[in-house]
Order: C-alpha cells, then structure tokens, then sequence
C-alpha cells in the first residue's frame, strides 16, 4: 500500500471507493462475509490514514482485514492486506447489492523505453447500478504493458474524460495517472491526498 503521493509515479497503487455512508458498508459487507461462512469481527477507529494503515497486516491470500476510512466527501475507501492488490472482486459485489457507484483506480509505473521486464497499468473503472452487467461495470479505461502494450475502453463515456487523448499514438499517454487524479476529482475524489482520508472508519478481522 502506497501514501508517499510524492513518489506516487514511481510506486504501484490500488485503490477503491464506494459512494455510500460508512454503517450501510459496514452492514453488508458483514452480512456478506458472514454468508461465505466468515466470523467477521468489526472495530470502530477514529485515526489519519497512515496510522489507520499500519492496522493492516502483513499481505495474505485471501485478504484477512479490511479498512473502510470516511473521506471528505459522499466517498468510502477501502483498503486491505490483499496480496493482489485487487479492488474489483468487493466492489463489484458491493455496488450491486447496494446499488450505489463505485470506483477502482490502479496504477503501476512503466519500465523505460524499450524495456519490457516491467509490466506498467493504469486502469480507471466506475461501477454502478442498473448496467445490466454481471459486474456492474458503467466504464472502463486501461492500459497495459505485458509484453505488447495495449489500450482497452469500453461502457457509458463519462462528461469528464479527455477522450482525445484515447487516439495518441504513444499508448501510455492515453491514460496517465495524472488523468486519473482529473478523472476522480470531476467525480468529488482527492485520492491521492492523506487529509482527504478519515479519520473516522472500521477495521473488520475475518
């Protein structure tokens, strides 16, 4: 987990959010976990964001915590020790069964040029209800560097995207993580800032 946004460009980062109050998260999200046979245990925290991180354990498959700090908006984030780093598989669930937005930002730096050891990303998806999609999926952006670099978009295109820059002929211009900073802050998100975060939140063991 990345919060030197200093360096940011330089570091992988994964992270999610959902747009609804913290204690409809809290109550679903146990009631789901309880369903897949899990004892969830659920502690209340009032702390920043970087102590509020050091709750985290170690990395662990499956995920064993998960963090859910307010933010200074109508946003929740959601943070945990998964190995993977992967945002989609709670957030997906979560949008659909409270039928409210979602959003998963990912970036992880790009080798230089010619070097093709270091498989670069930069994703950007919203999640939503009423798709009609099993994942909830109301867009998404990416592009990626395994072996060949590529570019994929597909969904509803949003009023705040720079959709000219889909057409560069560089493909990891067409989605920088500057453009994703843009790209949450047009949807009230200031995620790569430690005062956006907290302090209040939930721990939930299990």
């Amino acid at each position: 987990m990345v919060f030197d946004w200093e360096t940011l460009g330089s570091k992988r980062v994964s992270l999610a959010f959902l747009e609804v109050p913290l204690l409809s998260v809290q109550e679903t999200f146990v009631a789901w976990k309880k369903s897949l046979g899990w004892e969830p245990e659920v502690e209340p925290i009032c702390l920043p964001l970087r102590e509020a991180a050091r709750l985290l354990p170690p990395t662990a498959i499956p995920p064993s915590r998960y963090l859910w700090l307010k933010t200074a908006s109508s946003w929740v984030a959601q943070f945990s020790n998964s190995v993977t780093l992967d945002p989609h598989s709670p957030t997906t669930y979560l949008c659909r069964r409270m039928s409210c937005r979602g959003l998963a930002l990912q970036y992880a730096p790009f080798g230089g040029p010619g070097d093709r050891r270091r498989m670069g990303f930069a994703g950007f998806t919203l999640y939503g209800p009423g798709t009609g999609n099993w994942d909830s999926i109301i867009r998404a952006i990416q592009v990626s560097s395994e072996g060949e670099e590529a570019f994929s978009v597909s969904g509803q295109v949003q009023d705040f995207e720079d959709v000219g820059k889909y057409e560069l002929s560089n493909v990891r211009e067409r989605l920088t993580l500057e453009m994703l900073r843009e790209y949450a802050g047009a949807m009230g998100l200031r995620p790569f800032e430690d005062e956006f975060y907290g302090p209040e939140g939930i721990l939930i063991r299990g």
